[in-house]
């Protein structure tokens, strides 16, 4: 479970890097068609399994807003859990169909209650036509482009990196490595617009507010700039990752002769936050 939790952390370079391996230009047509969709339209979460049918397995979304017909491998979800059960998975688009990553985690039984409702969502589904039995396809070819970085250097930046350059002269540690990860990426995960600075032993050495919701180069320099003159602090970290892929390569060229690095901090897909949580509790 961990593991596929981090294969879909890192999706997008495993596409990248198999689709160029991929000797057959047949399969790397369907190859990256078919997983590109699952970097923007997988589903996951807890859901009910409720019943099987000849074509598949009507799965219904925990909050009871949407029907699914999800297929199995060489069987029915049913035949493998008892019906109706709460579980956790991820719902997976495939051509004309929806399917499931192979995981599903049993979460807890339905109760008699729950189960009226549930029939009641699948009976509307099926007379409504709001089943969901496939996902639309997407513009598969995007996937290969490179993302264009928007960050500029602006002469602030430089300016800021010219105070601080000779700061560092000593300080840097090459046994050391900092991490810049924000609290959430969207608002509604980050509302204060947090970013913590960790550290290689998982230590967080400090939260601090950005200037906007992604962060911005001076947030990255000024916070190293004031942790020297003001927090006196001693070691600087020879390698670094941020969490916000725009900002590596500017920071790099600002960087270059200092001798620290910048790398992408990859955010851990839900699949993976859930598989560690869960691996901890249990």
């Amino acid at each position: 479970m961990i593991i596929l939790g981090t294969v879909y952390t890192f999706l997008s370079k495993i596409i990248k890097e198999l689709y160029v391996r991929l000797p057959d230009a047949g399969i790397k047509e369907t190859f990256i068609k078919e997983c590109s969709r699952w970097l923007v339209q997988r589903v996951t979460g807890e859901f009910y399994l409720y019943k099987d049918r000849q074509d598949g397995t009507l799965v219904v979304s925990e909050d009871l807003s949407r029907v699914y017909l999800v297929l199995g491998f060489t069987k029915p979800l049913g035949k493998m859990l008892p019906l109706p059960i709460k579980v956790r998975m991820t719902i997976l688009p495939y051509k004309e169909h929806l399917s499931y990553d192979r995981t599903i985690i049993p979460v807890s039984p339905v109760s008699l209650k729950k189960q009226a409702e549930i029939k009641k969502v699948v009976e509307k589904a099926a007379v409504d036509g709001s089943l969901i039995t496939r996902f639309d396809s997407i513009d598969h070819t995007k996937i290969l482009e490179p993302k264009q970085n928007t960050v500029k250097i602006s002469q602030r930046d430089t300016q800021l990196m010219s105070e601080l350059k000779p700061l560092l002269f000593g300080k840097i540690d090459p046994n050391e490595t900092w991490v810049w990860k924000r609290f959430g990426i969207s608002l509604a995960e980050n509302p204060n617009r947090l970013i913590s600075l960790i550290n290689n032993k998982g230590q967080v050495l400090m939260n601090f507010p950005m200037m906007k919701l992604d962060p911005c180069i001076h947030d990255v320099l000024s916070t190293i700039l004031s942790g020297i003159k003001v927090a006196n602090v001693s070691r600087i970290a020879k390698t670094m990752a941020v969490d916000y892929e725009p900002l590596v390569d500017p920071l790099n060229k600002l960087f270059e002769e200092t001798g620290i690095s910048f790398s992408l901090y990859e955010i851990a897909s839900p699949e993976e936050t859930f598989a560690a949580n869960y691996f901890k509790e249990n």
